[in-house]
């Protein structure tokens, strides 16, 4: 739950470095969320049936499995 400003420190360097720490705290949290989509994709491997193929720049084709993008949209 947040807390209200009764809460908060009351000066503003304790403010700052507050909101500091809940920052470095929220960007640990997305960090491991990465790292388990990351997992997730790992144990759900893309299959020739999802590929596309696009255009690389300079004209060349190139091949990509998109099973785990759409494999991770499903899962969040």
């Amino acid at each position: 739950m947040a807390p209200t400003t009764s809460e908060l420190p009351d000066t503003a360097a304790a403010v700052l470095g507050y909101a500091r720490s809940r920052r470095a705290a929220a960007d640990r949290a997305e960090a491991e969320l990465l790292v388990a989509a990351c997992q997730w994709a790992d144990l759900h491997p893309a299959s020739e049936d999802y590929a596309t193929t696009f255009t690389m720049p300079g004209g060349g084709e190139h091949e990509e499995p998109v099973a785990a993008k759409r494999l991770i949209g499903q899962a969040l």
